[in-house]
């Protein structure tokens, strides 16, 4: 319990940092632009979701959606974007359209951070996991599930 509750308070720290780095440079040297207050920065989340097979319910994605869709307005962030993959594995990452093209939209900045229902809807293979972690990381956007933190 301890642990899921420091990785929600590391992950809410992370989006708070980028919104202070954004803060920054919106500001820009001497003030050339307009400086940003914090608070007027609304976080801008990407939601994702999947289910697996053909055996499954399409409805799956929208109940997955919903609850992201919940959370997020719960912490006042705006919803960017919604990505999914409908009846496609989660054993590979590389043939999802969905995720391929939230990796795309992450490296451009359409988002501040991702927010999914679990991570075995990123995938089930754990190395895929820690790939697609370090690809946002390196976009600086942070991955937050619902059932993880």
């Amino acid at each position: 319990m301890t642990t899921t509750r420091f990785r929600k308070i590391q992950s809410l720290a992370t989006v708070d940092a980028r919104v202070s780095r954004v803060d920054t440079v919106l500001s820009g040297p001497a003030g050339l632009l307009p400086a940003t207050r914090k608070e007027d920065k609304m976080i801008r989340a990407a939601l994702y979701a999947r289910y697996s097979s053909d055996q499954q319910n399409a409805a799956s994605i929208a109940d997955q959606l919903s609850l992201c869709r919940e959370r997020a307005a719960c912490e006042g962030w705006q919803v960017e974007g919604v990505y999914e993959d409908a009846a496609i594995s989660g054993a590979s990452v590389i043939l999802r359209p969905g995720i391929q093209r939230l990796l795309a939209d992450a490296r451009v900045g359409k988002f501040d951070i991702v927010l999914t229902e679990a991570l075995d809807r990123i995938s089930r293979d754990q190395a895929d996991v820690a790939t697609l972690y370090k690809h946002l990381q390196f976009a600086r956007v942070p991955l937050v599930t619902l059932a993880e933190g």
